[in-house]
């Protein structure tokens, strides 16, 4: 049976015992920092309780960790029986409002528009005035 290329022995035959036993112990490392790495991934565990309406609350840690605001829109995806929760990129605000001001003078000049398009015709003569309705029906 060859050996894989990356374990060929050196050249020289009498180093190939200490060859291996350095070789097995950087794979032992390196497998042990990429386990004590998923170790640590899975101690980050936050638990949340699912309400009567279906609301979740998240945990302040999570929040502070994840960096989640107040108004911030999160993408609920399920995979399988779990569901993946990502933060959505918030909108850039400087733009938004720009784009809020800019439909709100559109509308302003539209209404405008409108309004000096409707002439209303002037009101004819009733034979009385509002302050009239005041003082007429009072007892002196």
């Amino acid at each position: 049976m060859a050996l894989p290329r990356h374990l060929k022995p050196p050249r020289v035959v009498a180093d190939y015992s200490a060859f291996l036993q350095v070789r097995r112990s950087s794979l032992v490392f390196s497998q042990g920092v990429i386990l004590d790495g998923i170790l640590d991934a899975c101690e980050n565990v936050f638990v949340a309780k699912v309400t009567g309406k279906f609301q979740i609350t998240l945990p302040k840690a999570l929040v502070d960790q994840c960096g989640i605001r107040v108004g911030d829109e999160l993408e609920l995806r399920p995979i399988g029986r779990s569901i993946q929760i990502n933060r959505r990129p918030s909108a850039d605000t400087t733009r938004l409002l720009h784009e809020r001001l800019t439909h709100f003078d559109r509308v302003t000049k539209r209404q405008r528009t409108r309004q000096a398009a409707r002439s209303i015709p002037p009101a004819r003569s009733r034979g009385w005035t509002r302050e009239e309705l005041y003082v007429r029906g009072r007892t002196r």
